[in-house]
């Protein structure tokens, strides 16, 4: 779905290297793996908007060029994820701390690092790092 959705929009296919179901469309908490990762791909989920890029001082792909995306599915606007998605987030962003050496502290949310709401009000990066 969210392959489609990209293709749509005119990119090669699915932007992120994790997709984490919640249910719908996969599994509750089922981690699917993106040829992205599977290829060592950059990846097309996180572009900076060119004034947002030159106030970080940084270019507007840089965070797809040396980022791993990961994408929960939901709106988390409107709710929560589920227990089974933040449990599944926080195995995934061990294994890939520990493989890829990434320190906590280069753990960015998508509005930590562009002028956007996403993933929402309702994911908590404290919870995250908590389950970590």
């Amino acid at each position: 779905m969210i392959d489609r959705w990209h293709r749509e929009k005119g990119w090669e296919g699915l932007g992120y290297h994790f997709v984490i179901g919640n249910g719908t469309h996969s599994g509750d908490g089922e981690v699917e793996v993106g040829y992205r990762w599977i290829r060592q791909e950059q990846g097309a989920h996180c572009r900076l908007s060119p004034a947002h890029a030159r106030r970080r001082g940084t270019a507007e792909g840089y965070y797809n060029e040396h980022g791993i995306g990961i994408v929960l599915v939901g709106n988390f606007d409107q709710t929560a994820p589920t227990e089974r998605q933040m449990d599944a987030l926080a195995r995934l962003v061990r294994f890939l701390m520990e493989r890829c050496n990434i320190p906590e502290s280069r753990i960015f949310l998508h509005g930590d690092v562009d002028q956007t709401r996403c993933p929402g009000s309702r994911f908590s990066l404290a919870e995250l790092k908590r389950r970590l």
